[in-house]
């Protein structure tokens, strides 16, 4: 036995509804973009990254709150 006569419906829920799917087409239009079609080697790729996280690590505000 049911306590209601029709089962309850819900609107599927779109991940980019709130504004991200605008944000991803504004990144992706920037020019200084990164794509990973551009690496075909796994280690330039690797070499990229680290200098991006050694970039980071060196400025003073990395870990600041402000």
């Amino acid at each position: 036995m049911s306590l209601f006569s029709t089962r309850p419906r819900f609107n599927p829920v779109d991940p980019l509804g709130d504004g991200l799917g605008e944000l991803i087409a504004q990144e992706r239009t920037e020019q200084n973009r990164i794509e990973l079609t551009e690496y075909v080697n796994a280690q330039e790729l690797e070499a990229t990254w680290n200098q991006i996280h050694q970039d980071l690590v060196k400025d003073p505000l990395w870990f600041s709150e402000d």
